[in-house]
């Protein structure tokens, strides 16, 4: 863990639960961005574990009850989570690495192996994308209202920090 670890409490009431079942994680950024890998603790609370660079990766031992999220380290943008047989997930669970294998016995499961879970931009609408943009290229959000686009796209621009969090 960082020392800027806990990093915000939050509003979906996700949170991590008691559980006996690991569950081995290789998590892989694949953005051209750096990536916080946030726990969400038992209270709710997301815990910065590390920030990846683009490309890095970071091997987790976990619990298939304990939640992730990924956030662009500088506009805090949600990313995914895309695993074997999971679609693209914001908030990622874990599933036993033995059914990675295909196995149902966790008595009869061989070598541990971590899964793979590779971190992804989510893909957005094309107003979405635009607006993002715009946004990026701003010193602050708010300085959308000097831009000369309708007031709703100044507005939207503006809260978008709110909506991407």
């Amino acid at each position: 863990m960082t020392s800027d670890a806990v990093v915000s409490r939050n509003e979906d009431n996700i949170r991590s639960q008691n559980s006996r079942v690991y569950a081995y994680v290789r998590f892989y950024n694949k953005t051209q961005r750096k990536v916080d890998v946030i726990w969400i603790n038992y209270e709710g609370i997301g815990v910065k574990y590390k920030t990846l660079e683009p490309n890095e990766y970071f091997d987790a031992t976990t619990f298939v009850t304990h939640p992730w999220i990924f956030r662009d380290s500088a506009t805090r943008e949600k990313l995914v989570a895309i695993a074997p047989a999971i679609t693209c997930q914001e908030v990622f669970f874990a599933k036993p690495w033995w059914e990675h294998r295909g196995q149902s016995d966790p008595e009869n499961r061989g070598r541990i192996e971590r899964v793979p879970v590779f971190i992804r931009y989510p893909l957005l609408t094309l107003r979405k994308a635009s607006l993002l943009a715009v946004r990026r290229s701003l010193a602050n959000p708010k300085d959308a209202c000097r831009l000369d686009l309708p007031k709703i796209l100044q507005k939207d621009i503006a809260e978008w920090s709110d909506d991407v969090r």
